[in-house]
């Protein structure tokens, strides 16, 4: 029915405008009737009338009355651009079916403008002087392609709109930007001069005393008088209700700004409505704050997700002046409780409403995001922005945020916005960053934490600084001369392990929900990632180091297995540069900007000689991440040192895992193979040879000798040790020319011999084992003539 009397309407509003405000009237009083009904269906038809008759309001909506066209390199292009008043009819509506136009005739005044871009030349002089008088035309044109593109021309006198026309800026416009002319997106012609102008729309084209009487502005009345947006979010509020009245709530959002108090005439013509003032209905704060007041109070969790999701649709088209006390309410909601508990739950999934809906690959430029596929600009004021990420932030560092499903994606959202390089976001990083030094000290001197809370605050830590641009970081890590981070940071890792050794805290219960994942405390990993991240500050600049009183702390606190591995996987990570430390405690390879070295060269030395290679590592109980971590730091700074060979030594028969003890014992012997290679005078494996301290022979007899005791003496790692020391002795004969057993033993020795030597001097060279019968090999040959068989 109302399809039909849509159609009656437009053929009368052809004759008679007025008649189109009574239709309006007619379709709003019968729109309020589905809306009131008893009926759902009733009422969700009438809500799906409110979204026709704002679409019908729009395409009604009159063009603006004038454009102001500024920033053209062509300067005599900028003014103002009246609508075509031979477009206007009796009543002083714009004519049905017509192509709207705008014009600005150059005054013989008017020379170089101010708004033109740059410094104006002789030759553009000369040529604005020469357009004085000229008729300059904002219009739309059909092409060929059916497509409509805008012009700013010079329209030929005998015959505009055609190729004659001068085009000096043209917009090649998107189906949405074809009613009137878009205000930016304008390229210049071949006749025009960089750069291409911006619009601005300027009032309405109506009667005068008109101008708060459109069919908009209609609309607008009724539903702020009849309270609509009270009936949505009322009593009997409902989740499809809720759903498709995006539509109106968008719509009174942006009657905020649409008037320009600035173009109404004073004239004293009669007006239908006189009495309207600029943006007086539209959408106001306590609409907005009525919803979140119903998503809190709210016990189902399909309505509370349906606002959500309006209040996330409709905030890009928020001014400031109601998004942010909306968002502030939101972030006061955090501290508020009631019976029901606080409303952390409610808080983060607003948030999580908006990290989805964000769209985080569209282009951005400062204030405007450009979602991909619609073509259309989002403006978001910076300061509502701020006050989304501080709400962000907020969930992000709450005790609980661990628990949320969504907290990944309020971390990306988070990420996407720190990053960015504006005021903005500076100013919020810095902020952040305090509050996380903050949260961290007190955690340094609190003998009771909340351990989950604590590490997590420490993983922002380095969120926050992984944001700042890498020239940046080390002014930020530097307090007054001192390194207040990097230092604050190790002695927060003190202060844990000093909690761990006392056992004076454990992780707080928390209670399972249906909306939540409960973190688990897992002290190996909590430690791992505070290492990594200390790591990572400390590698942020040259200057930054750890010293041995500091690192002697650590290396006695950390005396557990687990622990040990830790530190020992730290200290070989800080040890070299290059190496960015992930999270899990593992290490990535070199990186286009590496981390520095952690340490002076003596701290690396003294960590070598003095922790990794002290009795006291307790190799017994360690595993392959300690041993991988004392290799890395024995390639680079402990091969050739005696300390090593002891250390190798006690590795290989004290080393509770077997394949452990196995590849310190090839490191072992390739230790004194690289004797041989420097000394090739001497032999490392013969009782003739001083180049160290101790021989080899020296040294594996005296371990026997240990064995020997300890086994006489009960003790159990005895005989495993007896099985080293038999298994290191075997590969030393093997590797050693003149005893060893093997078959590349026994070829090389027999290679030094000279060629006049007799079959027996051969045999001679050849170990006992590999003379028997069953060491030889059959060896066959075979003869075969390759001549042709027809020769």
């Amino acid at each position: 029915t109302s399809f039909k009397l849509q159609c009656i309407y437009e053929r009368l509003a052809l004759s008679n405008p007025h008649v189109t405000f009574e239709f309006f009237s007619f379709w709003r009083s019968l729109i309020w009737k589905y809306l009131t009904s008893q009926s759902l269906p009733l009422k969700l038809f009438g809500w799906e009338q409110v979204g026709d008759i704002i679409d019908a309001c729009r395409d009604n909506a009159p063009p603006p009355k004038a454009f102001i066209v500024s920033g053209a390199g062509c300067s005599f292009i900028n003014g103002r651009y009246e609508f075509d008043p031979s477009k206007v009819d009796k009543y002083g509506f714009v004519q049905p079916n017509v192509e709207i136009s705008y014009e600005m005739i150059i005054p013989f005044s008017k020379g170089p403008s101010a708004e033109s871009t740059g410094e104006c030349t002789d030759g553009e002089a000369a040529e604005a002087t020469s357009k004085q008088g000229k008729k300059i035309t904002l219009f739309r044109c059909t092409m060929r392609s059916q497509q409509k593109w805008w012009f700013l021309s010079e329209a030929d006198e005998d015959q505009p709109g055609t190729d004659k026309d001068i085009d000096y800026y043209q917009h090649k416009s998107r189906q949405h930007e074809e009613k009137q002319p878009p205000v930016s997106g304008w390229a210049t012609c071949r006749a025009g001069v960089d750069p291409p102008p911006t619009l601005r729309a300027v009032g309405a084209m109506v009667p005068p005393g008109e101008e708060y009487n459109t069919l908009e502005h209609q609309l607008a009345k009724w539903a702020i008088e009849n309270g609509v947006i009270e009936l949505v979010l009322g009593d009997s509020i409902h989740r499809e209700i809720v759903a498709r009245s995006t539509c109106l709530i968008n719509f009174l959002a942006g009657m905020c700004n649409k008037d320009d108090e600035n173009e109404v005439p004073r004239s004293g013509e009669p007006s239908m409505q006189t009495e309207m003032i600029p943006n007086q209905y539209c959408l106001k704060t306590s609409h907005l704050l009525l919803a979140w007041k119903t998503c809190m109070n709210k016990a189902d969790a399909a309505v509370s997700a349906e606002i959500y999701q309006l209040l996330v649709n409709i905030l890009p088209s928020l001014s400031e002046f109601l998004a942010v006390p909306l968002i502030k309410e939101i972030h006061n909601s955090l501290c508020q409780s009631s019976e029901k508990g606080d409303h952390f739950y409610e808080v983060s999934e607003f948030c999580y409403a908006i990290a989805t809906s964000n769209n985080l690959d569209g282009e951005t430029n400062g204030n405007i995001t450009t979602s991909s596929g619609t073509g259309k600009k989002i403006r978001m004021n910076a300061e509502v922005r701020e006050e989304i990420l501080n709400l962000q932030w907020a969930v992000l560092t709450h005790e609980d945020a661990l628990t949320l499903k969504s907290y990944e994606s309020i971390k990306k959202y988070v990420a996407h916005e720190i990053r960015r390089q504006e005021p903005m976001t500076d100013r919020q990083r810095d902020i952040f960053l305090s509050q996380c030094q903050e949260l961290v000290s007190k955690n340094s001197v609190t003998e009771v934490v909340d351990e989950v809370h604590a590490i997590h605050m420490v993983q922002l830590t380095r969120f926050i600084l992984e944001a700042y641009p890498r020239d940046e970081i080390e002014a930020m890590i530097m307090t007054e001369n001192e390194w207040r981070l990097p230092t604050l940071l190790l002695s927060e890792l003190i202060a844990y392990l000093n909690r761990r050794e006392n056992a004076q805290t454990l992780p707080p219960a928390r209670k399972p929900s249906s909306t939540s994942l409960v973190p688990e405390f897992n002290h190996i990993l909590a430690l791992k990632k505070r290492m990594a991240i200390l790591r990572y500050v400390y590698g942020l600049s040259p200057t930054a180091i750890i010293g041995t009183a500091e690192l002697d702390h650590l290396w006695s606190l950390c005396s557990r297995p687990s622990d040990r591995e830790a530190i020992m996987s730290f200290l070989a990570t800080a040890s070299q540069s290059g190496m960015r430390p992930l999270v899990g405690g593992q290490v990535n390879g070199p990186t286009d900007d590496p981390l520095f070295v952690a340490f002076e060269k003596d701290t690396c030395r003294y960590i070598f000689e003095n922790l990794f290679c002290s009795i006291s590592v307790g190799w017994e109980s360690l595993g392959d991440i300690a041993y991988d971590s004392f290799r890395s730091v024995y390639e680079n700074i402990g091969k050739g040192k005696t300390c090593s060979l002891d250390a190798l030594w006690r590795i290989c028969l004290t080393a509770g895992i077997d394949s452990i003890a196995l590849h310190a014992m090839n490191d072992l012997l390739a230790a004194y193979d690289s004797v041989v290679s420097n000394n090739p005078a001497g032999n490392a494996w013969s009782n003739s040879h001083r180049a160290v301290e101790e021989t080899f022979s020296k040294r594996i007899f005296n371990e026997i000798l240990a064995v020997n005791k300890g086994l006489l003496e009960g003790d159990a790692t005895s005989e495993r040790s007896a099985e080293r020391c038999i298994r290191i002795l075997k590969a030393a004969i093997d590797r050693c020319s003149s005893l060893g057993g093997s078959a590349s033993a026994a070829a090389e020795r027999m290679a030094s011999l000279p060629p006049t030597s007799s079959l027996q001097d051969y045999l001679s060279r050849v170990p006992h084992g590999l003379r028997g019968q069953f060491s030889c090999k059959s060896v066959f040959i075979m003869v075969k003539d390759l001549r042709s068989q027809s020769n």
